[in-house]
C-alpha cells in the first residue's frame, strides 16, 4: 500500500518549458496519455506542451483530449466545441463526456465528483492523465484544509501522482505558478476559456483566490513556496502513518478477504494507534475515514460485551464485532434483498459479487451438466453433510462452527443440483467431490463488499 502521492516526478518542472513534462512522463511510460482539457489557463497550457512535445517527436504514445461538460453555465455546450477545435487542430483523438452532477451544498465537489468518476470509467490500465492544477492551487487547496481541520493526509494537499487501477493520475504543474502560465498563454497566443463562476466569492475557494491569498503574497513574495514545504513535511508524515498501520495491520492479523482483523491485538494498541489502523485500513477499501467522534467512542466499543451486538456507523459504513474479530461491514449489506434462485452459470452474477465456475478433472464439486443447477440462498432450517464428515449438521451450525458472522450467512451462496444441496459456497458435500477421474467443476467465489 505505498503511497503513490509520495512520489515527485516533477518537482525540478519549474519552468513552463515542455522538456520538464517529459523528465516525468518517462518514468511513467504511458502506453496513453490523456490530457484533460475545460479550456480554461491551465489546462490549455498543458495541451499546448504536450503538444510540443508531441510534434517534436517526443511522445512514443497516443495522446488523446478529454473534456467533460458539466452543464452547469450557459457556455458549456461552446466550450465543449472550443475544445473539440483544439483538439483537431493540435492532431489529438477527442473525446467529450456528459455528466450529471448531483445537487449537493457543494457544487464544486459534487462537478469534480462526477469529473473523476468520468474519467475512471473511461481509462485503462497503462493510462497516464494529464490534469492542469498549478502551484496557486496547491496552496489553495492546504488553506481550505486547514480550515477544515485536517490531519497530515489531507494537509499534503493533491498529490502529484497518484496511481489507481493501474491508472496513474498526474498533476505536473504543481511546482509552476499561475503567473507563469499567464505569461506562456500570453506568448503563444492561447485564448484560454473564462468560467464566469471562477468570479464568484460565493465559493470558499474562490473567496481565498481573490481576497486572502493576494493579501499573503504581498507579504510573504514566496508564500506557493513555503506552503510547499509544509505540503512536503505532512506529506511525508503521513506516509509513515500509513507504514505504521501497515505494521499494526499485520501485527492484528488482518484478513483482506472478510475484511476483518483480531480485536485483541488491535485492542492492545494505543487509542491513536487504534485511529490510525481504522483510517487507513478504510482508505484502502475506498471509505471515508472516521470522523473524530468515532474515535471518541472507541473505548465504549471495544468494552461492550458481546451479547450486545456493538458497532459504530458512519457514512455507509459498519465497524462490528464477532468472535474476537473487527469486522468493516458496508451498511446495505443489512438490506441487501437477494433473489430466491438463480440458474448456475459460468460467471453467476450475484449482488454483491460473482461465483465463476471452472472445469477441472479430479477436483471441485462433480459435474452432471444434464442436471438442474441453481444457486440459492439460505432461508433456515437447512442441513447438510460437508465432505469428509460423519454425519448431517444444520447449515446453522455449520455456519457458527466456521466462525462466519450472522450478517454474511444469508449472503453464502448454496448449489443445488436437481434441488440438492451439494456445495456450500466453495466447499463440496460428502459425495459430491470428483474423483480422479470425473469432471469436476472449480468454485470460486468473489465478493465485493464495498
Amino acid at each position: 500500500m505505498k503511497k503513490a502521492g509520495s512520489a515527485r516526478l516533477f518537482s525540478s518542472w519549474q519552468t513552463v518549458e515542455p522538456q520538464g513534462l517529459l523528465v516525468g512522463l518517462k518514468h511513467l511510460a504511458p502506453r496513453r496519455l490523456i490530457i484533460a482539457v475545460s479550456g480554461g489557463l491551465d489546462s490549455q497550457v498543458l495541451l499546448h506542451l504536450t503538444w510540443r512535445l508531441a510534434s517534436g517527436g517526443g511522445l512514443p504514445c497516443p495522446v488523446e483530449v478529454w473534456h467533460v461538460n458539466h452543464g452547469l453555465q450557459a457556455g458549456a455546450n461552446g466550450w465543449q466545441a472550443q475544445v473539440a477545435r483544439l483538439a483537431a487542430g493540435y492532431g489529438f483523438i477527442y473525446r467529450a463526456f456528459r455528466v450529471a452532477v448531483l445537487p449537493t451544498a457543494n457544487v464544486e465537489a459534487g462537478a469534480r465528483h462526477a469529473r473523476y468518476a468520468a474519467f475512471s470509467a473511461h481509462a485503462n490500465s497503462g493510462d497516464v492523465l494529464l490534469l492542469g492544477q498549478h502551484a496557486d492551487d496547491q496552496s489553495e487547496t492546504l488553506m481550505l484544509r486547514l480550515i477544515r481541520g485536517s490531519g497530515p493526509t489531507g494537509l499534503a494537499a493533491m498529490a502529484e501522482v497518484r496511481a489507481s487501477d493501474g491508472v496513474y493520475w498526474v498533476r505536473p504543474m504543481l511546482h509552476i505558478e499561475r503567473r507563469q502560465l499567464e505569461e506562456y498563454a500570453c506568448q503563444w497566443q492561447l485564448e484560454p476559456i473564462e468560467d464566469p463562476s471562477n468570479a464568484s466569492e460565493v465559493y470558499d475557494r474562490n473567496y481565498l483566490r481573490h481576497q486572502v491569498m493576494p493579501r499573503l503574497t504581498q507579504r510573504w513574495p514566496s508564500l506557493n513556496a513555503r506552503l510547499r514545504r509544509s505540503i512536503e513535511a505532512c506529506d511525508e508524515a503521513s506516509s509513515l502513518l500509513q507504514e505504521l498501520a501497515e505494521l499494526d495491520m499485520r501485527q492484528c492479523d488482518w484478513l483482506a478477504d472478510d475484511l476483518s482483523l483480531a480485536l485483541p491485538a488491535w485492542a492492545e494498541l494505543s487509542q491513536s494507534r487504534q485511529f490510525n489502523l481504522l483510517r487507513c485500513w478504510f482508505l484502502t477499501r475506498g471509505a471515508l475515514p472516521p470522523p473524530v467522534s468515532v474515535k471518541a467512542k472507541l473505548s465504549q466499543f471495544v468494552e461492550a460485551s458481546d451479547d450486545r451486538q456493538p458497532q459504530l456507523s458512519w457514512e455507509g459504513w459498519q465497524l462490528r464485532r464477532y468472535r474476537q474479530r473487527l469486522y468493516f461491514v458496508p451498511e446495505w449489506l443489512e438490506n441487501l434483498s437477494l433473489p430466491q434462485s438463480c440458474v448456475l452459470q459460468t460467471r453467476t452474477p450475484l449482488p454483491y459479487g460473482e461465483l465463476i465456475v471452472s472445469d477441472v478433472k479430479g477436483r471441485g464439486v462433480r459435474a452432471d451438466p444434464e442436471a438442474c443447477w441453481e444457486v440459492r440462498f439460505r432461508q433456515g432450517g437447512e442441513s447438510w453433510q460437508p465432505s469428509g464428515a460423519t454425519h448431517k449438521v444444520s447449515l446453522k451450525h455449520y455456519m457458527q462452527g466456521r466462525g462466519i458472522p450472522p450478517w454474511e450467512r444469508a449472503l453464502i451462496p448454496l448449489l443445488y443440483c436437481d434441488n440438492e444441496l451439494v456445495a456450500v459456497a466453495t466447499h463440496p458435500a460428502q459425495g459430491w467431490v470428483a474423483q480422479a477421474d470425473e469432471c469436476g467443476w472449480w468454485l470460486t467465489w468473489q465478493r465485493e463488499l464495498t
